[in-house]
């Protein structure tokens, strides 16, 4: 009778720390999970940069998962038994708990912090571009310059905004000669257009390949840019290429 008492009282105390073990294993899944996101998202970015440590990284939360579930099963049946080893492997599992977590928000901060200053500074050099464009369609009657030959360096002073800081081009070459050509920028231009045209008209982009194969930036005839797919940047310039067509206008990429 004693027994059944003392089983009872201890019965709030093991509920508790079944919760909190399986409330920890489940902070242990969360910056994997996190840490999936980030992957899938910014997996074409950082492709050339960190594969292995993306490999680590899917490999480790779900081990670690796998790991604090056997912790939690073994405790279990250590409180069946009445073992003295339960409160240290309780103490081990919130210690593996704690250690996931810092890892997985630690992983996933640095993704996207290798992500962002490669993806930045391109969109920034392509809207760039794409307000020089807009300003010499003011001062020509809405007529889009042929190429970039025309920007430079009346409407942007700089050569270096032509070149995208994933994989640089030889900018100093437009410097050197001032004429800006396709092989000296890492930008392709769509010529063919009107100031007056849709908004949803591509302008220019970053060559595919100067980021990953599958992705790239993308900048609008309203100067918003993308990060952008293969196949919907191949939606967007068959949607371009009929408009211009109506119009009797061919479209040209040129620089690809």
């Amino acid at each position: 009778m004693s027994g059944e008492n003392e089983e009872a009282k201890n019965a709030p105390g093991q509920g508790r720390q079944v919760f909190a073990v399986f409330a920890l294993s489940l902070l242990a899944l969360a910056p994997w999970l996190l840490f999936a996101y980030f992957f899938l998202e910014l997996k074409d970015a950082l492709s050339e940069d960190i594969p292995r440590l993306m490999v680590l990284g899917m490999v480790l939360w779900p081990s670690l998962f796998i790991i604090l579930l056997v912790a939690f099963a073994y405790t279990r049946s250590a409180k069946s038994r009445g073992s003295l080893a339960k409160p240290r492997l309780a103490s081990a599992t919130i210690w593996l708990g704690m250690i996931g977590v810092l890892l997985g928000f630690g992983f996933s901060y640095f993704v996207v912090s290798r992500a962002s200053p490669r993806l930045n500074p391109c969109a920034s050099n392509l809207r760039q571009i794409g307000f020089a464009i807009k300003q010499y369609a003011q001062d020509n009657d809405g007529e889009l310059p042929p190429y970039f030959d025309a920007l430079y360096p009346i409407y942007v002073d700089s050569p270096k905004i032509f070149s995208c800081p994933r994989k640089p081009s030889k900018w100093q070459e437009i410097q050197r000669t001032g004429k800006v050509k396709p092989e000296y920028t890492s930008y392709v231009y769509v010529s063919g257009l009107n100031d007056a045209d849709p908004s949803g008209c591509i302008l220019l982009y970053c060559r595919f390949g100067n980021h990953t194969q599958a992705f790239t930036h993308v900048t609008f005839l309203d100067t918003h840019t993308e990060w952008m797919s293969l196949e919907e940047f191949k939606g967007f310039l068959d949607e371009t290429r009929r408009f211009a067509h109506k119009k009797g206008r061919e479209v040209k990429l040129i620089g690809e």
